[in-house]
This record gives structure tokens, C-alpha cells and sequence, in this order.
């Protein structure tokens, strides 16, 4: 990947998928919760969904995968494979 640093929208997509598959299992998995159980403020959290943030912090990213109980190389694996659907002729 020649395009230096993250894409917020790819990113912010990652992360609002993995929520709302738990949402549709479990109705608890609302935006709010899960800024609650990654200790930051909902609409920060908001804004990464929508890919408002170009850049979240690496902490931000951590606290997320933790809270949705995936490892950062599975939220990595799916960024890499969104982005070449984002960005094809840049591999």
C-alpha cells in the first residue's frame, strides 16, 4: 500500500460493521455502548464511524478491537482488503 497513513472512512466502516453485526445478535451494541466499553465519548466515536477522523490514534483503534473483542490484526487484515477495493492501482 503506496498511500501513506490510514483512511478514516475505510477505518471508521471496519469498525461500524463489527458493531452492527453484534447489533443485530445483541440490541445492546449501540454506538453509545460502545464508546462505553472502549472508554471514549460517543460522538468521537461517532465521528471515527462516519470517517470524519482521517487519522485515529493508534490508543483510539486499540481500545475499540478490545472492546469488540477482535485482535488489531483482524481489524488490519480487513482494512487491507477494503482498501484495495478503495484504492485498486495502489498496491
Amino acid at each position: 500500500m503506496k498511500n501513506k497513513g490510514l483512511d478514516g472512512r475505510i477505518l471508521g466502516q471496519i469498525i461500524r460493521d463489527l458493531r452492527l453485526e453484534r447489533k443485530a445478535k445483541d440490541k445492546t451494541w449501540t454506538i453509545a455502548y460502545l464508546a462505553e466499553q472502549a472508554e471514549m465519548d460517543e460522538d468521537h466515536l461517532g465521528h471515527i464511524e462516519r470517517g470524519n477522523k482521517k487519522e485515529p490514534q493508534f490508543v483510539t483503534i486499540g481500545r475499540l478491537a478490545k472492546a469488540l473483542d477482535i485482535s488489531l490484526d483482524d481489524i488490519w487484515e480487513q482494512y487491507e482488503q477494503e482498501f484495495k477495493k478503495y484504492y485498486p492501482d495502489d498496491e
